[in-house]
């Protein structure tokens, strides 16, 4: 959604950096144990090892074997400097400004007002 009209004093309008995918991170002790609850039990179709999709929507689950119990929520875009650049407008607390991670794919962490940690995450094209 626009950020105002650009022929007015209202904030600057920037295309780009729309929420395409959402993938929620859940930190695990055991992935393979995990992998057999989500696959087996709870029935989730398993795209690739540890990564499922949630039937009917554009949201996967990605376990990650890791003591620390936060639950990461991506939000994947086709530009995480504009929606970083959106998020600062807003003034929402930004932890982490864009980088390039080490696939390759550029990642921000930002926080809600409950200090809930979001990551954006721009998915760049691998050569085959």
């Amino acid at each position: 959604m626009p950020l105002g009209n650009p022929m007015d004093n209202s904030p600057y309008y920037i295309e780009g950096g729309d929420i395409q995918n959402v993938e929620i991170s859940i930190n695990v002790t055991n992935v393979e144990e995990s992998r057999e609850f989500y696959r087996d039990s709870i029935k989730l179709e398993e795209e690739s090892p540890g990564i499922f999709r949630i039937p009917n929507t554009n949201c996967k689950i990605r376990l990650v074997e890791s003591s620390n119990q936060d639950v990461m929520i991506t939000l994947i875009t086709d530009s995480v400097f504009t929606l970083h650049r959106k998020l600062m407008d807003e003034n929402v607390e930004i932890l982490k400004k864009p980088v390039r991670n080490k696939e390759g794919d550029v990642e921000a962490v930002f926080t809600d007002p409950d200090n809930n940690k979001f990551r954006i995450l721009e998915i760049t094209q691998r050569p085959d």
